[in-house]
């Protein structure tokens, strides 16, 4: 007699939250937050060159898709002025 069964994989997803994210203002906190949650989400993993690429554009686009649109833009904002500011 067969036993048929199946098994699912579990893991924990563990999201750190940086004490730096209390020094940005609100909205900038949210949309950081919300970003990494969407990864969750969508159950990405760490990766490195075009799959992060790739990863983090679906991260922001789900993240519009949940509402936080102004707080997306107000952090793409800040991250071109962080980006103008240390590019040498």
């Amino acid at each position: 007699m067969g036993v048929a069964c199946s098994v699912e994989m579990v893991y924990a997803a563990v999201l750190y939250l940086s004490p730096i994210l209390e020094r940005r203002s609100f909205d900038l906190a949210v949309a950081s937050v919300a970003h990494e949650l969407a990864h969750i989400a969508l159950k990405h993993n760490l990766h490195t060159g075009e799959e992060y690429d790739k990863q983090e554009r679906e991260a922001w686009a789900l993240i519009m898709q949940w509402g936080f649109t102004d707080e997306e833009r107000r952090h793409r904002a800040y991250r071109k002025a962080m980006d103008a500011k240390w590019r040498v």
